[in-house]
């Protein structure tokens, strides 16, 4: 199997940030079923602003797993709100990867601080510390203004087969990426990029500027037999993606809801 069929078989969840979020977080139950053979007491976090350890617990008679210890210090580190909504993609061994989304549904960007080591931040009786793991270059990643992804949860308006199916993008990445001047996008599949689905864009600008992809939409919804609930993470490729070109490039992951 090659790299890419293992980061296609990886699990993914999400998680929408509700009141009770900051002392400890409920993995969904599905996903806990999926590694019940995982034992280890602690989880990895890795965001682009660093990597945390998170002490975890078990239900006794269930596979329910939460982040408990270590959790709070992740939630103030990424000053994260009720109404956020993280993206988690399990490598293995307890071990995640997280993006971050405001509820713009725009994904956030943190300052990485120059660093001679790669560090797992802990927590030990409530003081922080670091833990080293493997070396890299110092290097200094500044602030991206740029928007460069964002998430649309399906609702039922969006699978409807009438004229007015169209599907908003929020104004974070219609900014950042100049979609008033486009006419269309490329959805790519993330991992295989084949094939692909050309959907048209369609830009309002009565009162306020608001673009939708429109023709094409409810083609590709079908296609990828998406579902009420399910999470669509849509990333621009900007290497397929020319300034002057009429059509951009969009890679896109699927979370499933169930």
């Amino acid at each position: 199997m090659g790299e890419e069929d293992e980061v296609a078989f990886r699990e993914r969840f999400f998680k929408i940030m509700v009141p009770g979020f900051r002392e400890k977080l409920k993995l969904p139950l599905a996903f806990c079923e999926k590694i019940k053979e995982e034992k280890s007491e602690a989880a990895i976090i890795e965001s682009g602003k660093g990597m945390w350890e998170v002490r975890v617990s078990r239900n006794c008679g269930d596979d329910q797993i939460f982040f408990k210890d270590g959790w709070p210090r992740f939630v103030d580190e990424h000053d994260l709100n009720v109404g956020y909504f993280l993206v988690f993609e399990h490598i293995r061994d307890l071990h995640f990867n997280v993006v971050v989304f405001d509820p713009s549904a725009c994904e956030r960007r943190y300052m990485v601080e120059p660093q001679n080591e790669r560090q797992i931040i802990t927590e030990d009786r409530g003081n922080a510390k670091s833990t080293r793991k493997g070396k890299r270059k110092a290097h200094r990643k500044s602030v991206d203004t740029q928007t460069t992804t964002f998430t649309v949860e399906m609702t039922r308006h969006l699978a409807t087969r009438k004229g007015s199916r169209v599907l908003h993008i929020p104004m974070g990445f219609v900014r950042s990426n100049n979609l008033r001047e486009k006419k269309s996008v490329i959805l790519r599949d993330g991992v295989r990029r084949s094939p692909s689905w050309e959907v048209k864009l369609w830009v309002e600008e009565k009162g306020r500027l608001r673009v939708f992809m429109s023709y094409g939409w409810h083609h590709f919804y079908e296609s990828n037999h998406l579902n009420v609930g399910d999470l669509c993470v849509f990333q621009l490729d900007p290497t397929s993606s020319p300034l002057t070109s009429p059509t951009i490039f969009i890679d896109f992951k699927i979370v499933r809801a169930n």
